[in-house]
């Protein structure tokens, strides 16, 4: 009927048809390990449902041993369990791990955009400010033995521009860096 050819075999040569328990026992290990709330719930009720069977159909060998059946199965359903936990837990590890270093990268990659513009708009700045001091020196230095009057006021324009740029300079510098004064 049900019976596999080796248990057909054991039961003609008159040994008794024993409990196939290491099977039995992965596969509610398995399921405990891999399986959600529903998977978990069909294998309790299947190994039930075959423990029940077995003492059911097997009386004699049953009284000995059930209590040894029940206790390997719920080792196998706790460490199963146990495993799915861990595995859990390692899993959600790696995830906060791998969100924490897409954070960093985002950071990171916001303060080189930030230094970028921050470049961007020194050079702005302080690229004209600059050109024009060139300009006037040149001019100074051009004019200074014709008329001096002229090279003094370009001097003097030099020094108020490089005031300013210093002091635009500084003021950038506390942005950028607030606690060092």
């Amino acid at each position: 009927h049900g019976e596999t050819a080796t248990q057909t075999w054991s039961s003609v040569a008159g040994h008794p048809i024993g409990f196939l328990d290491w099977p039995a026992w992965i596969a509610l290990f398995s399921c405990f390990d891999l399986g959600g709330r529903r998977v978990r719930t069909v294998a309790v009720l299947i190994a039930g449902l075959g423990v029940t069977g077995y003492a059911v159909f097997a009386p004699g060998a049953t009284s000995a041993q059930l209590p040894g059946i029940v206790v390997h199965f719920l080792v196998a359903t706790v460490v199963g369990d146990l495993s799915s936990r861990r595995a859990r837990a390692a899993a959600a590890e790696a995830s906060r791990a791998a969100e924490s270093r897409e954070q960093a990268l985002t950071a990171e990659r916001l303060l080189l955009q930030e230094r970028g513009r921050l470049a961007r708009e020194l050079h702005d700045s302080m690229g004209h400010t600059v050109n024009v001091m060139v300009l006037q020196a040149g001019v100074g230095r051009r004019v200074f033995a014709e008329n001096p009057g002229y090279a003094q006021e370009a001097l003097s324009s030099i020094e108020v521009m490089g005031r300013s740029a210093l002091d635009e300079l500084n003021r950038l510098l506390r942005v950028l860096q607030p606690d060092e004064g």
